[in-house]
Parts: C-alpha cells; sequence; structure tokens
C-alpha cells in the first residue's frame, strides 16, 4: 500500500485497480470497534478512499465492467472479471 508520492518515486507509471481488492472496505459495514480487525478496516478504507478521490493524483484512464452484456440481452453474462471492475489508472 503506497501513497501516489511514493509510487511517483518509484517509477510507477500505472495503477490497475481490481474492485475485489477495495470494495470489502468501502461497500461493507465496519468490524466490531475495539478490534485488532476494526482497525485494519478503518486504516486500509482510509488509504483506498485516499487512493480513489479525484485530487489524489491518478487518472482514471478506463474501467473495464465485470461482465459484458451479451448482443441483445438485458442482463450480464458472467465475463472475464469475476472480481469486479477493473479500473486503470495513469499516475499523474
Amino acid at each position: 500500500m503506497r501513497s501516489v508520492e511514493r509510487l511517483k518515486r518509484d517509477g510507477v507509471e500505472w495503477v490497475v485497480l481490481p474492485e475485489a481488492v477495495y470494495a470489502r472496505y468501502m461497500h461493507t459495514s465496519e468490524p466490531a470497534p475495539n478490534t485488532a480487525a476494526h482497525y485494519r478496516f478503518i486504516v486500509n478504507r482510509a488509504y483506498f478512499m485516499g487512493l480513489l478521490a479525484p485530487e489524489s493524483g491518478l487518472k482514471l484512464m478506463a474501467r473495464f465492467p465485470a461482465c459484458a452484456p451479451q448482443a441483445g440481452a438485458r442482463q450480464c453474462e458472467e465475463g472475464p472479471s469475476r472480481g469486479g471492475q477493473i479500473s486503470v489508472f495513469r499516475v499523474l
């Protein structure tokens, strides 16, 4: 878990971020207070919120959905990404 500044310093140009990596910290309820799980949850959620913030220094270049609708279908068939959408960011 590196900051955008650290990514730049290390020469990283692209970040590929599957939603499965951060969704559990953004879309679920917090674990019980005063536990190690709660502490890690808070730390990880803060990290991903900062990383995904518009002013973070990452520019969204592409987003691939978790599934692709088949021709003429209203619902998605299971696509190549079972872990949610995948976002590709450029480090500015």
